[in-house]
């Protein structure tokens, strides 16, 4: 017997879709079927399951299916509100309606499938952004991994679904064709279908009862109510009022910034205002609406309708505006001077803020150019410049002096200012721990040389670059590689669910043909005439570690070996502790601790 398990949302057609597929089913061979939804008096939106037996003899159950060897996610929202994964056979199947690339998933089942269905139904005009209808596209995805036959589905589809017939066929023929993982047959799947019937065990006798009659002179409970008040399943304890909450997107803005008020102010074309009211937190606007990872987006109200405002987009629109700008020198109102070492995002922030509250301010930095990880991490084009160059001078106009080519210490400067704040950043990369590691090349000092002094490390046209990392300075490295001719190939330990570097500069890798290898790590490392020999072992997800995140386990016996031209690290990075010199400070994540 073959069991599927489908999750949706009230009113996608999930409901119709099962029955079609029952019937589908029903047609392939001598199959008995049995379809049906477990759902109550649901609110539109509301999350309900249907389920599907297909086998080769008389079904006698009729429970729910707790065990399926499908599951079908109609709603990707319902990933992070429903356990959709609960009790999946071992080497079952999942199909998503999703857009998201099939890595996106590893990890959460044996064999993975992936259907943009909710795109290829709204582009045949089933349904709204708000409530697509995708269980034409659905359908189609599921005769495709059964290899069932399309003629069949197209039929059985037009009959039972009388509105928009020649949009439905159209958009069951799409999804046929669109569906991620299929390139070999599940041999899993196939032999549960077509599995021959198992002994019955015991007989029919054994499940008859003795159905007693209701007890007299009680009333069956009823429901006079409308029905609109009466909510069951997971919506059941609901009840929509008005909380007055700060934004997601506000919440989420580690600068801190008003989202919501500027993003609004911009749609009225308020745009001095909008400038102002980022300013207020943030210098930086041109920048961050380019580089920024924009956890406002990704926590956006509206990713539950469509698609969250692209923030980042409006933000660099208003700092390349730079309306009516006052960069006077604001005037120094106090006797105190403070030192601050290091002029990246935090240093020259802390400068301006300084100075605006009347201090005399001088910035040090080491690099013969302003601007800390803002110049020397991020490539040109994520970052041009002269965007750069231009935010900077405005913070200078402000009044705060920068002294270029200084690398001091606290006790250097500590005698001719009142207050020293540092704000060094993290320039120094992690090391993998790997016997022979002086033959890799650090992944941020990469990015440094080859912006500031456009060295390429001897990379050249057609060499075959490892890069071992998953962060944004991974991503970078690689897209800078790629762009000197070279065939660069990440390698990082866990899956693209665990990736710390920016979803959308992931995707714009992936875009430039970039190959991302997941749940790889490095094992070692050797030499010879040929080349480098980095040694790979595949890795598995086990419990989370300290971060959250689940722990790579290397699987035993998956050792395997890449030759390559180059390998550049990109495993983190940590601050210079030259900075303290002598002074008894234990630099941590977040915070210092001072030791008097």
């Amino acid at each position: 017997m073959l069991e599927i398990r489908g999750h949706a949302r009230g009113g996608q057609g999930m409901v119709t879709a099962f029955e079609i597929l029952a019937k589908v089913f029903s047609k392939l061979d001598d199959f008995q079927v049995q379809a049906f939804p477990a759902f109550g008096v649901e609110r539109t939106g509301a999350p309900i399951q249907a389920f599907l037996r297909v086998a080769k003899k008389e079904i006698l159950n009729r429970s729910n299916i707790y065990n399926p060897h499908v599951i079908i996610i109609f709603d990707e929202s319902l990933l992070d509100q429903v356990p959709v994964f609960e009790g999946l056979k071992p080497g079952g199947a999942v199909l998503i309606n999703t857009e998201q690339p099939l890595d996106h998933f590893r990890g959460f089942a044996q064999n993975i499938y992936t259907i943009p269905a909710t795109a290829i139904s709204l582009e045949h005009g089933l349904g709204s952004k708000s409530l697509p209808i995708v269980n034409a596209a659905m359908i189609g995805a599921i005769l495709r991994i059964f290899e069932a036959d399309l003629n069949i589905g197209k039929a059985l589809l037009k009959a039972n679904v009388p509105a928009k017939p020649e949009a439905n066929i159209r958009s069951l023929v799409d999804a046929y064709n669109k569906v991620n993982g299929v390139e070999n047959r599940n041999e899993f799947l196939y032999n549960r279908l077509h599995a021959p019937p198992e002994e019955k065990i015991g007989s029919l006798n054994d499940l008859f009862f003795e159905e007693k009659k209701d007890p007299k002179g009680i009333s069956a409970p009823f429901w006079s109510e409308p029905m609109s008040k009466n909510k069951t399943g997971n919506w059941r304890l609901m009840t929509p009022s008005y909380v007055d909450r700060t934004p997601p997107c506000n919440a989420s803005c580690p600068a801190g910034t008003d989202v919501r008020a500027f993003v609004k102010q911009v749609s009225e074309k308020r745009f001095q205002e909008a400038f102002d009211t980022i300013y207020k937190h943030n210098p930086f606007p041109s920048i961050c609406g380019r580089v920024c990872p924009s956890f406002c987006e990704q926590n956006c109200n509206r990713n539950e309708l469509d698609q969250g405002v692209n923030v980042g987009a409006i933000e660099r629109f208003v700092g390349d505006k730079a309306l009516g700008l006052d960069v006077k020198a604001s005037p120094i109102q106090h006797k105190e001077r403070i030192a601050i070492i290091g002029s990246g995002p935090a240093g020259l922030t802390a400068g301006l803020r300084l100075r605006e509250k009347g201090y005399a301010v001088t910035v040090f930095e080491a690099m013969s150019l302003p601007g800390g990880m803002m110049r020397s991490g991020i490539p040109k084009f994520r970052l041009p410049d002269e965007v750069l160059d231009r935010e900077i001078e405005i913070i200078k106009r402000k009044g705060v002096e920068i002294l270029l080519n200084r690398k001091v210490t606290i006790d250097e400067v500590s005698e001719d200012f009142d207050a020293v704040i540092t704000a060094v950043g993290s320039h120094i990369g992690s090391t993998m721990g790997l016997e022979n590691e002086e033959w890799v090349k650090d992944g941020i000092q990469f990015l440094r040389k080859f912006k500031l002094e456009e060295e390429s490390a001897d990379i050249k046209p057609g060499d075959k670059v490892a890069i071992i990392g998953g962060g944004n300075t991974a991503i970078d490295v690689s897209r800078t590689v790629l762009r000197l001719a070279a065939e660069p190939i990440i390698f990082y330990r866990r899956t693209i669910r665990e990736m710390p570097a920016i979803p959308q500069e992931v995707q714009e890798a992936q875009a430039e043909g970039i190959t991302i290898k997941y749940l790889t790590a490095p094992a070692g490392l050797s030499k010879d005439d040929t080349g480098l020999h980095l040694d790979l072992i595949r890795m598995q997800l086990g419990e989370p570690d300290e971060s959250g995140r689940r722990r790579p386990v290397p699987i035993e016996g998956s050792e395997w070996t890449g030759r390559f031209d180059h390998v550049i690290t990109a495993i983190g990075q940590k601050s210079d502790h030259y900075v303290f010199g002598d002074f008894k400070a234990s630099p941590q994540q977040g915070r210092i601790n001072y030791h008097s």
